[in-house]
């Protein structure tokens, strides 16, 4: 069971609208909607173990491979998924990364206008 509510407004104090999603599915069908959830589940493990890397993604592919989940899918489109998730990978790292940098732009703005507040406050006291 999935709440939305729960998922994308944990934080927030008051949120009007909940959606729960009942998600059922068999490991052991060749459906195509329960392998693409026990793709998703194999991909949350393998970034909980090695993060968003390269490895994660091999041991992704190399594992649903051994599962026989999205084998054709993933066998005929190895290097184009590969391209995509680490093209993600690296999209979230420059976003956190110039999230960081703006942060610190912040930090030293603040501190000189810091400084320049000391400077009159002095100017003003000596007056």
């Amino acid at each position: 069971m999935l709440s939305l509510k729960d998922l994308f407004f944990a934080n927030e104090i008051d949120c009007d609208i909940d959606v729960k999603v009942h998600i059922i599915y068999e490991q052991d069908t060749d459906d195509i909607i329960n392998q693409y959830i026990v793709f998703c589940k194999v991909l949350t493990a393998q970034y909980k173990q090695c993060g968003q890397t390269r490895k994660a993604i091999e041991e992704i592919l190399r594992i649903c491979r051994d599962r026989k989940v999205l084998v054709e899918y993933l066998k005929q489109r190895k290097t184009v998924i590969m391209d995509i998730m680490t093209t993600l990978f690296e999209q979230d790292y420059m976003t956190a990364l110039y999230g960081k940098e703006w942060e610190n732009k912040g930090r030293i703005e603040g501190i000189i206008e810091g400084r320049n507040a000391d400077r009159l406050n002095s100017i003003r006291n000596l007056m």
